[in-house]
């Protein structure tokens, strides 16, 4: 379901894994917001498994960026049929920036039931990352036309700035099988995303050989608020010595967005070797709606089984708006 992530920044904790499908995959997964057509990421959220599960991992970076992470899962009842996974962590502590500072909290709860016949899960997460006086530094040299040394990747030449990003969500799916043969789904979801800072405002140009550069600081603020469903009717059979997996299939997304009306800039000159102590910052102003759109999809697609599935052919037709 599209629409459930922020698109900037996903947290790792809670993922069993990372599904890359190639190729034109718009006719089985539907056009994403961003209206791509080729390729799909999809992320899959852990499960609690058979054995019981008790993981704390601790970290170390930078100068100073403690770090730790706890994974616990269950599963509940005479057959193990209600699973339950908790994800948590907490990073803290300077970068290697001089003087930077990030915090970033994490929390995930997955739950899922195996009934006779029917199966349900459940996902619920929240996350937020703050970063404080400091963000590395993007040079170009388009303007002086080539390369120079680089400056101490340590230095910090962008006090003041920070940046702070809110994620949570909820997903529910559940699945009933009719038969042998055909079953229904159906899934559900919400997500909000919030953002405030200098997240990528933090260009300077290179002027010369000796480091001296024209930046500028941008302010930027929104939010991404999304909502999707999806459900559909999943059979098999055959016609002679075709074996068909078909699948129909109906989705529907809003998906609002907001930002400041107009970013704002300023300008300053400062050298990558002597970072100025601190830029002239832009500011903010007030974050207005600007996109509120709804997608909706129904496809129909037929995977045909050749020679015991040998040979396989997936035929597909989708209409969306």
């Amino acid at each position: 379901m599209y629409g459930l992530l922020p698109s900037a920044h996903t947290s790792t904790e809670f993922i069993e894994r990372v599904e890359v499908f190639k190729g034109p995959a718009a006719m089985l997964s539907g056009i994403a917001p961003s209206s791509s057509i080729g390729g799909v990421i999809n992320i899959v959220p852990k499960r609690a498994g058979e054995q019981d599960l008790n993981r704390l991992t601790a970290s170390y970076s930078s100068q100073s960026q403690l770090g730790l992470a706890a994974d616990v899962s269950r599963r509940f009842g005479q057959e193990k049929r209600l699973g339950v996974r908790v994800n948590g962590s907490y990073n803290n502590g300077k970068t290697s920036l001089d003087d930077q500072k990030k915090r970033a909290r994490f929390g995930s709860l997955g739950l899922d039931y195996r009934g006779v016949g029917w199966n349900a899960a459940l996902d619920v997460w929240a996350t937020n990352q703050d970063q404080a006086n400091g963000s590395p530094l993007m040079v170009g040299f388009g303007t002086l036309g080539h390369v120079i040394q680089a400056p101490d990747a340590s230095k910090n030449a962008l006090r003041g700035t920070f940046a702070n990003q809110t994620s949570t969500g909820i997903a529910a799916r559940g699945e009933y099988e009719i038969n042998r043969n055909w079953s229904v789904y159906a899934a559900a979801g919400a997500a909000r995303y919030w953002y405030q800072g200098y997240l990528n405002g933090t260009r300077v140009i290179v002027l010369n050989d000796a480091g001296d550069a024209q930046g500028q600081t941008y302010g930027q603020a929104g939010y991404t608020h999304g909502v999707s469903a999806e459900t559909g009717l999943r059979g098999h059979f055959r016609t002679g010595a075709v074996d068909h997996q078909v699948v129909l299939s109906a989705s529907v997304q809003q998906k609002r967005e907001g930002s400041a009306p107009s970013v704002t800039s300023a300008s300053y000159t400062t050298n990558i070797y002597q970072p100025l102590s601190t830029p002239n910052l832009a500011s903010f102003k007030n974050v207005n709606k600007t996109a509120d759109n709804t997608f909706t999809s129904l496809s129909l697609a037929d995977t045909l089984g050749f020679w015991d599935d040998k040979v396989a052919l997936t035929l597909g037709a989708r209409a969306q708006g």
